[in-house]
């Protein structure tokens, strides 16, 4: 899969690939995350690598070099992780590479109003 492909939409909640088996220091591409309240992202780092969650509310899509600002701290280990209040575009980017690869998704949730 690529970077920025949709592997599951549903009414309430998307799954998005954000990395795909990054094998080196990698940018990931901005996703639309608007419509989105929360979700997690899971990672899964095989070998040594750092990861970041990156967030803009910028009006229009940032280019995939802009970083934005940090959501949340520096991952270095594989597991899932909340995201509370989405920001406008989201993204993920390998900021630090050492061996192995990393692939990182996301399941963002849309705000349930009943």
């Amino acid at each position: 899969m690529a970077n920025g492909t949709i592997n599951a939409v549903t009414r309430r909640a998307s799954n998005i690939t954000l990395i795909d088996a990054a094998v080196a220091i990698a940018d990931g591409v901005w996703m639309d995350s608007m419509d989105f309240f929360q979700g997690s992202i899971d990672v899964t780092i095989v070998t040594t690598a750092t990861v970041q969650v990156r967030g803009s509310d910028a009006p229009t899509i940032p280019a995939n070099a802009t970083h934005g600002n940090q959501v949340g701290s520096d991952i270095t280990t594989s597991g899932q992780y909340s995201i509370l209040n989405c920001p406008r575009w989201l993204k993920a980017r390998v900021s630090a590479w050492t061996a192995g690869a990393v692939t990182v998704n996301t399941t963002l949730r849309k705000q349930v109003v009943f």
